[in-house]
């Protein structure tokens, strides 16, 4: 049975192949955060680029490498 949930979203931390995921669950992959887009999913991994695919959307895609910070 699927879990009842408590809100829109539910994080789940970084994605894990072997992990079920659940409809609103997000993760991050790549440098980017995702949204699972389908009632249930397992080994379906996002895309780790500012697109989605057929089991999980995009909230927030990774950004390009920036210039080390250097301190004052």
């Amino acid at each position: 049975s699927t879990p009842e949930r408590l809100s829109a979203f539910s994080y789940r931390g970084a994605y894990a192949s072997g992990t079920t995921y659940y409809l609103g669950d997000t993760v991050t992959f790549g440098g980017g955060s995702y949204i699972l887009t389908v009632n249930s999913s397992t080994g379906n991994a996002p895309t780790g680029t500012d697109q989605a695919n057929g089991f999980w959307d995009v909230l927030a895609a990774p950004g390009s490498p920036g210039e080390p910070a250097t301190p004052p």
